[in-house]
């Protein structure tokens, strides 16, 4: 995945939640645009995705291979 297209999802107006796919099929549901969910390094060679409870997974920006927006059926599913 180019870091630039990432970028794109990443800073669309408004925000709109998306899955971010990897090679081996594992999805993360990025729901909102703060920090307190995910990250991506300076250089855009990773990214961390923070879950409840104070666990985060590192990702290599490589191994992303598809993004895809949301749009819920029940909008308060992404909310909090």
């Amino acid at each position: 995945m180019v870091f630039e297209q990432f970028l794109i999802f990443m800073r669309a107006e408004p925000f709109e939640p998306f899955i971010a796919r990897t090679v081996d099929g594992r999805e993360y549901w990025l729901r909102h645009r703060h920090p307190e969910e995910f990250n991506v390094s300076e250089g855009g060679l990773t990214m961390s995705v923070n879950f409840p409870g104070g666990q985060y997974e590192v990702l290599d920006m490589s191994l992303i291979i598809s993004l895809k927006t949301i749009s819920p059926a029940n909008p308060r599913q992404f909310t909090g």
